[in-house]
């Protein structure tokens, strides 16, 4: 009984030629020697995505992290320009009143 590889020539990152070869090949390897052929890669495959989720755990860290920092700065303007308008309304009100006041009042 002979086993076929289903790996594509991309994934193996093989040409057309060299993949052929290697799939010509493997129909005459032992069935054991076949199987270990596979569970390595299956092992590496499983060792890439253990990778791949390591990184996207940092990648989410520090887009947490950035994220907060832009929360906190939005926070801290939006309190300056509400102190901003606070002052500009009384420095309005004062205005106001130092006009409503005639010289007669002094």
């Amino acid at each position: 009984m002979t086993t076929h590889l289903h790996v594509t020539r991309v994934q193996l990152g093989l040409p057309k030629r060299n993949f052929e070869q290697l799939a010509f090949v493997s129909l005459f390897l032992p069935p054991q020697l076949n199987a270990k052929i596979m569970l390595t890669r299956k092992e590496n495959d499983v060792e890439e995505l253990r990778r791949r989720v390591e990184e996207a755990k940092i990648k989410l860290g520090s887009e947490m992290k950035l994220r907060d920092n832009a929360q906190k700065e939005l926070k801290h303007i939006r309190d300056e320009v509400i102190d901003k308008k606070i002052n500009a309304t009384l420095v309005k009100k004062s205005l106001s009143l130092l006009e409503t006041r005639s010289p007669n009042d002094s």
